[in-house]
Order: C-alpha cells, then structure tokens, then sequence
C-alpha cells in the first residue's frame, strides 16, 4: 500500500510537472524564477552597474531630506557613500561604473556646480574635476556625463545657455581620461540648427567598448560618427539609450500611431520595434508606452512598460529565436509587496538593476541570475 501510494503521488506529480513544462506553459514563463534580488534600499537615481563578477552599482541614496549622496554597492561589501559619513553636504551624483572600477578612474558623475568628475582609487577619495566643453557665443550651464567605457572614455550632455533663447541648449559631449587629466569635445551633430548660428542640439547616452556613441541629435535617434554627420535611425521622437560592444542598440521611437515604444537594432540589421501585447495576466489594461534603456551583448534590453492605468512594470526584451518580453516581477523571487517599474541596466553578465517600490517608496534592486532559465513571452 505504502508502495502504490507512493507510485500515485509520483504520477501525480509528473502529471502536475507535464502541465508546467509544456511549450504553452513555458512560453509564459509559469515555472522558472531566473533572477534572485537585493534590495538596495531607498534610492534617489541608480547610475548603472558594471560587468565584474563582484558586480559594483553606483548611484544616488538620500541620507535625510537635505542631503543626498552617491554610493558604490558591491555584494561582497555592501552599500558604502562615495564621500566620508561625516560630511553635511550633499555630495556628487554618481552616474555611471566601468569594469575597472577602483583600479583606474572609474565612477563618472557631477558635483554641487553641475561639473563633470571622476572618482579615483578609493571610496572616500575627493573627485577629480573633469574639463569642459565649449561652445562659442554661449554660458556653460552644467554637465551631465551619462557612461563610461573600460577605457575611460565618458559621454553625456553639456548644457548651454544662448543669448535669445529659453532654456538649456544640449549639446553631446564626450570625455577621455588619463590619470587625473581629461580631454573633452563636443560631438558633431551636423551642421547649425536652421536658422540660428549655433549647431543642433542633441544628447549622447551610452558608448561601448569600441568608443560607438549613441543618444539623439534633435530628438532623432542616432549613432554618432567623427568627422560626418550622425547616422539617423529612427524618426522624430526617438533616442538610442544603449549600445552594446558587439552593436546592438536599444532605445524607443514612436510605433504608427505616435505612441513610444521600445526598440531593438542589432548590428547591421534594421530597426525594430518590441510591442508589448495586452494579456489579462496585466488587468486587461494595455499598454501605452515602453522604452529600453539599455543592451548586452546577448541582445536583451533592459527598460519599463507603462500601463493606460499609469502603472510602469520593468522588462527585458529579446529578438529572434526564443526571443520576446519578460515581466522582471514573474521571472524574479522578490519580496513581498515589491513591484519592480523599471530596469535601468544590464550587463553582459545577465545582471539587471531596476527601480521598484515597497509601500510607495522608491527602491534599488540588484537582480542576479541565479541559474534557472530565462524564458521570454513570445511577441
């Protein structure tokens, strides 16, 4: 008796295992949770992460309603400020991480003045200023360096201020560090706005390890080229957010009815878009709006849905053959009450860094594969 009800429970079993693990079941991702988390805390801007197996994080966290600082998060070491404890200012803004991290100039962002720094050697060490960009006829008005690659090459936004004109002219920039000496320049954009003596605006978001940059010149998505005009990829309304060091791009641009949405652009092949369907799994509500923010080298963008309701959910997307979407809150073992909104980075690695909230606050969240598989809904 022992026997055959055992045997009974083992048939049930494999019957039960069956039903989630047919092609259906698994093309909806009902079985494997891929990714174990750690919640970083209250955070104000996650930077990015970098490739290393320690992985380090930068970012932003606030120590009180006056103060914010940046932070270095490895998991071997925690959580730690880029400046000492005991200093009462807010201190700079760390944007983004190369694989080198602490073994060269490493940890980009901007101090109070809007300046562009690096962070050398140490947590703790003062940052060393980084040179600026400039622009004929016009005041500076702040940097904003948005990426590092692992040879220290930085890009980002420069912003300036024009006689007659409201507002901040962005312009692409890009930075290369040597020890504690930069050089900087501003990206071509091709040519002068019409009409004005002054060149189109535009932004440079991410460059790989080959010194590729991304971004958007006059809010048209594009790759940049020294010594011609950048190279269009999208239509007005559009920016490339990440490129990966084999030369995927990721970003968004306006689908048929002008509605934002993701994309995907591998190397040497066309652009596309990566919809999100409207399946009961989300409330029956649609989606309205999505963006990749970033792309490894495997092809997965990394970014956030937006609901008609207003609620954002993180994703990853993948193209061809076993490619699609994935809600990063089914495919993680979070903890309770946690919603993840939107993922900031990925790494070649497959680590992801999102946004998400505990009880309506804003939280980082370090999300690891841990060795099950990641299965994508199919478009």
């Amino acid at each position: 008796m022992k026997t055959t009800a055992l045997c009974l429970r083992t048939a049930f079993a494999i019957t039960a295992l069956y039903a989630l693990t047919t092609p259906a079941a698994l093309s909806q991702g009902l079985l494997f949770k891929a990714f174990s988390v750690t919640d970083l805390g209250q955070v104000e801007t996650l930077g990015g992460l970098n490739n290393k197996s320690d992985v380090s994080v930068v970012g932003v966290h606030r120590i009180s309603s006056s103060i914010q600082r940046g932070f270095l998060f490895r998991p071997s070491s925690g959580i730690r400020d880029l400046v000492p404890s005991n200093s009462n200012a807010s201190d700079p803004i760390a944007t983004g991480v190369n694989t080198t991290a602490f073994t060269n100039d490493t940890i980009i962002g901007t101090d109070r003045s809007q300046a562009a720094f690096l962070f050398s050697q140490s947590v703790g060490a003062a940052p060393i200023p980084m040179a600026h960009a400039a622009l004929n006829g016009s005041l500076f008005n702040g940097d904003l360096p948005l990426a590092i690659n692992d040879s220290g090459v930085s890009v980002g936004v420069t912003n300036f201020l024009l006689p007659d004109v409201p507002g901040n002219w962005r312009m692409p920039t890009r930075w290369i560090a040597s020890g504690a000496n930069t050089t900087v320049a501003l990206l071509n954009t091709g040519g002068n706005l019409s009409g004005t003596p002054f060149p189109i605006p535009g932004s440079a978001r991410d460059v790989n390890s080959a010194g590729a940059v991304v971004g958007e010149v006059n809010q048209r998505a594009c790759l940049y080229r020294d010594g011609q005009s950048p190279l269009l990829l999208a239509a007005s309304g559009s920016a490339a957010n990440g490129i990966s060091d084999n030369g995927f791009i990721a970003g968004f641009m306006p689908d048929g009815n002008g509605a934002m949405h993701a994309f995907i652009k591998p190397a040497n092949s066309a652009i596309q878009l990566v919809l999100l369907p409207n399946f009961a799994l989300f409330a029956t509500q649609r989606f309205v709006a999505s963006w990749a923010n970033r792309i490894n080298s495997a092809g997965i963008a990394a970014g956030s849905g937006v609901r008609a309701d207003g609620v954002a959910f993180a994703f990853l997307w993948r193209l061809g053959s076993g490619g699609g979407w994935a809600d990063l809150n089914t495919v993680s073992v979070l903890p309770g009450g946690v919603l993840l909104t939107e993922a900031v980075d990925i790494n070649d690695r497959g680590d992801v860094l999102c946004y998400g909230l505990i009880n309506g606050q804003k939280h980082g969240f370090l999300l690891r594969p841990n060795g099950s598989p990641l299965m994508f809904r199919q478009f």
